[in-house]
């Protein structure tokens, strides 16, 4: 039986070995991963469009699995950090970006364990899929803030709780949970509307949100530039 996310996290550090992906899963997955080629390109072409390009850009790449989209963006200027709790994934993505001839910065752990970096150091942070990975949505959202740089923007791919065709009782169970009291026994993905609400909660922000399939949106989310302080009077700031 697969732990809830908090015990997960608690009893399987991922400094004591473990990995939570299996080897066998891990290739299967990689392999259809790498082969997205066109919809690689399509995510980061849009990124790209509002975001003003990858050149120089600093990116976490925020549950990075086999690499696929930390070695892209990297191809196209980006200085990408990779994080994700699985070591055969890193395994996987490093041979990757040796072979796509690129560097990337590695850091393993859990998506919690992205508080280890240094706040406001991003200039995007990409998180496809796996946010339902995470402990707390609330949470969650904050810490996705907290790395952005001033003018940084999070892109967030999340499909939603209805997205799974035929939950057991038990899954039900637990979406029903996290949908009406924010509590999460398992993997369960957020309810529609919850994560672009976190956002907007934060502070000044500028959302942007793609609901054109049912089962997923898709969220941008930009922090403001610092505001400079007023000017005093005779000048001075």
């Amino acid at each position: 039986m697969t732990l809830p996310p908090q015990l997960q996290r608690r009893l399987h550090p991922v400094s004591s070995g473990w990995d939570p992906v299996s080897k066998d899963y891990a290739l299967e997955y990689e392999v259809g991963e790498w082969r997205q080629d066109s919809d690689i390109r399509e995510t980061l072409g849009f990124i790209e469009a509002r975001c003003g390009g990858f050149a120089g850009k600093r990116v976490l790449d925020l549950g990075g699995g086999p690499g696929q989209y930390s070695v892209s963006m990297a191809q196209r200027g980006a200085r990408v950090t990779w994080h994700d709790p699985s070591r055969i994934y890193e395994g996987l993505t490093r041979a990757h970006a040796a072979a796509a001839g690129v560097q990337l910065t590695f850091n393993l752990g859990y998506l919690e364990d992205a508080a280890s970096l240094k706040p406001e150091s991003f200039d995007i942070v990409f998180n496809r899929i796996c946010w339902y990975y995470c402990a707390n949505d609330r949470a969650f959202a904050r810490l996705i803030w907290s790395l952005l740089a001033p003018g940084g923007t999070a892109y967030l791919n999340l499909p939603v709780d209805s997205f799974r065709p035929r939950p057991s009782v038990r899954h039900r169970f637990a979406i029903w949970l996290n949908r009406h009291l924010g509590v999460k026994i398992a993997y369960t993905h957020p309810p529609r509307g919850r994560v672009p609400g976190l956002f907007a909660q934060l502070g000044p922000v500028e959302l942007w949100l793609s609901t054109r399939d049912e089962h997923i949106e898709i969220l941008l989310a930009t922090k403001p530039l610092a505001v400079r302080p007023a000017a005093e009077p005779g000048g001075r700031r």
